[in-house]
């Protein structure tokens, strides 16, 4: 069964995804952001599954945790000294701010890990192709050439140890078989594109003007999930803009939490990033009715 999101309009989900990363950006209330991180996280899992999101946030707690460590040692901004030895000291506000920093980069990979699932290359080509036909393909080739490079990275390793090349153990050893991986991984990517080159220009690729293909059909799911895209971006845009979600960490912490208008705007935001769960959630229940309806 294939995800009820991949069959949105790729126009609705750029909108979508689009403001899910203004909203990232621009928000920098705790609360707010870490609604972000976990409802990314459970966008992710849904998507591209548990094992690659899991990996994906291995990696940016890692750099989220590099992020906290360097903002208080190259960020002198803030009043309240924690730390202080000589001229050297440590405020509390640039450690909170770096730990907002590092929370909004996790959210944004994490939205950006599904997002990166959802669009294919032929949805991006779908996007653009009217108004950016040359950038669309572009993209397009590059979405696939990187997987398609990895194989044969990994197929001429299994190749040169199957000839008895590199078997010897050892660092040294490991250098130089992937050094001549990428030697052969280079040369074949080198001649594939004169290929294509020489192939797209003998089908008159830029002559005149062109089409596309591809062609997805707007439905009522399409409309309902653009509708609650709009109007609930736009209120959490609102919020924002009256300081609904504001935050600020110098030259003092200021972060409001019982204010009645942040947290109103906070359930506005849990509405919006659950708009993707609930509508896979439901295509997941009639999916369920339709092989009942079937099995009986």
């Amino acid at each position: 069964m294939k995800k009820g999101l991949d069959r949105i309009n790729a126009y609705s989900i750029v909108l979508y995804y689009t403001l899910v990363m203004v909203f990232g950006i621009l928000i920098k209330h705790p609360l707010h952001l870490s609604i972000l991180l976990l409802s990314g996280i459970a966008m992710a899992m849904i998507v591209a599954g548990v094992k690659t999101t899991a990996k994906m946030l291995v990696w940016s707690i890692l750099f989220a945790s590099l992020i906290i460590l360097v903002n208080p040692l190259i960020s002198k901004e803030g009043v309240t000294k924690i730390v202080e030895y000589g001229d050297f000291y440590i405020t509390l506000e640039s450690v909170a701010y770096g730990g907002i920093v590092a929370l909004m980069l996790t959210a944004v990979f994490m939205w950006f890990l599904s997002f990166n699932v959802l669009m294919t290359g032929d949805k991006y080509i779908y996007v653009l192709g009217r108004f950016l036909p040359s950038f669309s393909l572009l993209i397009s080739l590059t979405l696939r050439l990187i997987p398609e490079l990895n194989r044969q990275f990994d197929d001429i390793k299994v190749s040169a140890k199957s000839l008895g090349m590199y078997l010897d153990k050892g660092f040294v050893n490991k250098v130089r078989l992937n050094v001549y991986a990428m030697k052969v991984v280079i040369r074949r990517s080198i001649e594939n594109s004169s290929i294509k080159a020489d192939s797209m220009e003998a089908r008159g690729y830029g002559i005149a003007h062109r089409g596309t293909y591809l062609f997805y059909k707007w439905r009522i799911a399409d409309t309902i999930f653009l509708v609650a895209t709009i109007l609930f971006g736009s209120l959490v845009i609102v919020g924002h803009v009256f300081k609904h979600s504001y935050a600020s960490y110098y030259p003092i912490i200021n972060v409001e939490f019982k204010n009645t208008y942040t947290i109103v705007s906070l359930v506005i935001l849990t509405i919006y990033v659950s708009i993707p769960l609930l509508y896979e959630l439901v295509e997941a229940v009639l999916w369920k009715r339709y092989l009942s309806k079937i099995s009986a």
